[in-house]
């Protein structure tokens, strides 16, 4: 299986030397990670560092202690198995039971704390990355290369924080447990810790390659992630189960699924089998060094220069040290991995919003007394070559019904994201009584606009909710709930219900959940955008799924709904468009025609062409 670019290739001088400065760039994210950490449980931080760093001794204790147990089996048998002699060998027999007894109560309780304290802190930084999402422009959610980055960042949230701290712990403990065996290796030979470094290195430079390698593959390779992932979702969710049906879908999905399955499974199969074959030359010479030591120390042994005992303990001193020393270099290349892949976290915890309060931000005027007014906005989408809005100029007044019209991709849509202010204009101003709509509160402006859009959300929650939710702060208003939905159109809807505004909307979470039709759904998510006493409201294409008399009754309230208020209408439907005061019409990203009705229809231009077509079809 062909991997991309550099991945199938050996790492040459030059890439080392990058993963080298990369390493120690593991320092950069460490004291944010570790204040993530310990900022969920400082106690628990604290005694889980105790306690594994108190580990570290325990390895050499026991090595010691082997020792006392040989050479007093050895002194035992020369004395013909004397009381004293044995009772010593037993008492060096239950110290070494009761180190290890220690040794596991400790490891236990280290484990459970740690248990404890990475489900705090999944849960913690889950929340971290929820506040950073919803506080980012519509912008970032309308680009794809950000759903590659949430994506990477959303895969680390789980364990990578906690990996970081229990990596350093174990550095800590394997550092305290070397230091240890090093005084015991010395005492007999300085020459043998050369042996062991020599052979160890080997490992950890290949940990680092492998690392690196793996890293930029997950990187390279999440737009595929994603693509199976989403495909597994049209699988899955009953929007789509009709269609998979009937149109035979669901094989051509699931076999798609697969293929892309099949790709990252082979790329990862083949890291991972280049990485055992590593793995598995780096033993052997480790291993060779080990038993390149113990043969000295048994030559030793044999010639009477050191005890049967001390043997005992140089070669667990040996293999417990190159261990243990294996385990400290593995840690650095799997803190230098942790780094890798942080950075996607830190990445997005490091974007900020283009759209966000002034220095001096007023609230918005209440009530508004001259409305709103567009000069000369121009707008292009980040990344885009070509404008959406071009100069466009128009006026809504407070109690006035505007309504844009125009053939699909005219911009419509996109003005109503500028009035909302989702993005800010490439050029132009956008004036609510005669000041920049950048120069008022965001939060405040948003509260001020009560707005459906086309593909307005379905919450799958109890109608109660469904509705409240278009005013957090009156969430539980039950008789604002009620209101909205007589004015929204939906009380007849809410009624015909088996327990009204208690019914569960949909089946994803309640299998007794009440599912709503298209049209019902939209009197829904309107009735939550009468949730608000909003200065203006906007409706875009609100009534598309309604059928003629459902949209005809929530266009007669129109009047009382904006009484006071200014209105923007968006809709395909002429006889709709006709009640609004004044028409706009726009046409590649321009105003082309704007005024009543009856005005447009005399000046026989694109809004008389469009609305006598619609009449048409109509006869």
């Amino acid at each position: 299986m062909r991997t991309h670019g550099h991945f199938g290739h050996r790492a040459h001088g030059p890439e080392e030397k990058r993963t080298f400065r990369e390493l120690v760039g593991t320092l950069r994210h460490m004291p944010q990670t570790l204040k993530l950490v310990w900022s969920v449980s400082p106690m628990g931080t604290t005694v889980l560092c105790a306690l594994t760093l108190t580990q570290g001794l325990i390895p050499a204790a026991s090595a010691w202690v082997g020792k006392l147990i040989v050479d007093g089996v050895v002194n035992a048998v020369k004395a013909g198995a004397a009381a004293p002699h044995v009772t010593r060998v037993l008492g060096f027999v239950a110290l070494e039971f009761g180190l290890h007894v220690l040794q596991q109560a400790m490891r236990s309780a280290a484990g459970l704390l740690e248990h404890l304290q990475g489900l705090k802190l999944t849960d913690h930084i889950a929340g971290i990355v929820h506040n950073k999402t919803v506080g980012l422009d519509l912008e970032y959610f309308e680009n794809a290369q950000f759903y590659d980055r949430l994506h990477r960042a959303q895969q680390e949230v789980g364990f990578r924080p906690m990996q970081v701290l229990r990596e350093l712990m174990s550095e800590g403990q394997n550092l305290v447990t070397i230091l240890a065996f090093v005084g015991i290796l010395i005492a007999f030979d300085p020459r043998v810790l050369a042996v062991l470094v020599a052979t160890t290195i080997p490992s950890l430079l290949y940990e680092l390659h492998y690392s690196r390698r793996m890293f930029h593959w997950f990187r390279a390779r999440t737009e595929t992630e994603r693509r199976s992932r989403y495909l597994g979702f049209l699988l899955s969710f009953p929007e789509y189960a009709k269609e998979l049906r009937l149109f035979e879908l669901g094989r051509h999905f699931a076999d798609g699924y697969q293929a892309l399955r099949k790709i990252l499974r082979g790329e990862r199969m083949s890291l991972e089998t280049r990485r055992a074959l590593a793995a598995f030359a780096t033993g052997i010479l480790a291993t060779g060094g080990i038993y390149a030591c113990y043969a000295r120390a048994a030559f030793c042994a044999v010639k009477g220069t050191i005890t049967l005992g001390d043997m005992t303990m140089y070669y667990r001193a040996l293999s417990g040290g190159q261990r243990t020393l294996q385990q400290l270099l593995s840690g650095l290349s799997h803190l230098y991995e942790s780094n890798l892949f942080l950075s996607n976290l830190y990445e997005l915890l490091a974007l900020e919003p283009r759209v966000r309060d002034a220095p001096d931000a007023r609230p918005v005027p209440r009530p508004m007394r001259e409305g709103i007014v567009l000069e000369d906005v121009h707008f292009r989408y980040p990344g885009a070559a070509d404008e959406v809005l071009k100069g466009i100029a128009l006026t809504i007044r407070p109690g006035e019904r505007i309504a844009l019209v125009g053939e699909n991709g005219a911009g419509k849509t996109t003005l109503v994201k500028l009035l909302c202010r989702l993005y800010d204009p490439s050029e132009g101003r956008i004036l609510l009584d005669g000041v920049d709509l950048r120069q008022y509160e965001l939060a405040d402006l948003h509260d001020q606009v009560g707005v459906i859009f086309q593909d307005f959300a379905r919450y799958e929650f109890r109608v109660r909710r469904n509705i409240g939710l278009g005013d957090i702060k009156h969430v539980d208003a039950m008789d604002r709930i009620v209101d909205a939905a007589r004015r929204g159109g939906a009380e007849a809807v809410v009624q015909a219900l088996p327990q009204q505004y208690e019914t569960q909307l949909g089946h994803r979470f309640n299998p007794d959940g009440y599912d709503l039709s298209v049209g019902q759904w939209q009197k829904i998510a309107l009735a939550r955008a009468f949730m608000r006493t909003a200065q203006i409201l906007i409706l875009d294409e609100p009534t598309a799924s309604l059928d003629a008399r459902a949209e005809y009754e929530i266009y007669q309230r129109i009047r009382e709904l904006t009484e006071g208020r200014a209105a923007v209408l968006i809709s395909h439907r002429f006889s709709t468009v006709r009640m609004a005061d004044h028409i706009y019409v726009l046409h590649g990203g321009r105003v082309i025609e704007h005024g009543p009705h009856d005005e447009l229809m005399k000046q026989d231009g694109l809004y008389a062409h469009l609305f006598q077509m619609q009449a048409a079809s109509y006869t």
